[in-house]
């Protein structure tokens, strides 16, 4: 959404451009008025903001715990307590990343879905926030999940990672080294996983009819 300008709820105008140069990080007010109710401390909340402040989309935010001590300027210590306190109140779960060529840990993973469950009943409860929109959240967030599901797969198969079978994929290769495949199939979605049908390609009698003519 465009920003208004002389809108008194933009961000900008509250805080300026040079402030947000580097960003900024959503906190909703519904969390910080029931932290305390869901039995989250001062401290564990601040310590929750900080690692929000990698939480960019669906992938978990995983900082590591000395990246996290010295921008909240405390030792190591503290924050890993601060982290075992809310797994242990059970309003945060933390997952162990491995990776690299010996498989070692990388970092923790930190997965703050119990703690957003529950303020979203505590908020429930107290009628500031009505089932009917908590359906419907959950409803939008699984039609995006199914979005995101179509569009990762459709990119699958632009970049040639199909779960087709291994003749038609030869096939369409050698079609394009020659030069043969219509390259505007691809962006008409033709070899892409249809989310009517889910058939690549859609089915004759599907509503979103993606056979090439």
């Amino acid at each position: 959404m465009a920003r208004r300008i002389g809108d008194p709820d933009a961000i900008h105008v509250r805080f300026g451009d040079a402030l947000l140069s580097h960003g900024h990080t959503a906190v909703p007010n519904l969390v910080l008025k029931y932290a305390a109710q869901a039995g989250i401390t001062e401290g564990e909340m601040l310590c929750t903001i900080h690692i929000w402040r990698f939480w960019w989309g669906e992938k978990k935010p995983y900082p590591s715990i000395g990246l996290l001590a010295e921008t909240m300027d405390k030792t190591p210590r503290q924050v890993r307590r601060y982290i075992e306190s809310m797994h242990k109140k059970g309003v945060l779960n933390v997952h162990e990343r491995f990776g690299g060529p010996r498989n070692i840990q990388l970092s923790h993973e930190f997965d703050f879905s119990p703690m957003l469950a529950k303020i979203r009943d505590l908020a429930a409860a107290a009628g500031d926030l009505e089932p009917e929109r908590i359906e419907e959240h959950v409803k939008r967030r699984t039609r995006a999940r199914a979005d995101e599901n179509v569009r990762a797969e459709d990119k699958n198969v632009r970049q040639g990672r199909t779960q087709m079978s291994p003749e038609e994929y030869k096939r369409i290769n050698t079609q394009r080294r020659k030069g043969a495949t219509d390259p505007d199939k691809y962006t008409r979605g033709v070899y892409a996983v249809c989310p009517e049908c889910g058939q690549r390609p859609c089915t004759a009698d599907c509503a979103r009819q993606t056979l090439p003519a």
